[in-house]
């Protein structure tokens, strides 16, 4: 049916074949969730910045909400 092929060489094959793909996806849902992570924490950033004395103030000149955003949109 299938000439001279071996089905557990196919079979190895698969598994490896499948054992990388494990793999690939592994690796991208750790960068998802590293990126995740930095965007909640530039997140917490933005919003400790949001809180702190306004430019109105005279004491510094933060930079507005949505410039401070548009830095961390990388």
């Amino acid at each position: 049916m299938g000439g001279d092929k071996d089905p557990g060489r196919s079979a190895d094959a698969l598994r490896q074949k499948l054992e990388v793909q494990t793999q690939m996806i592994s690796i991208a849902a750790r960068s998802a969730r590293e990126k995740s992570l930095r965007f909640c924490e530039q997140k917490n950033i933005l919003s400790t910045l949001n809180k702190l004395p306004s430019q109105n103030s005279g004491l510094m000149n933060w930079p507005s909400e949505a410039r401070v955003e548009d830095q961390l949109n990388y």
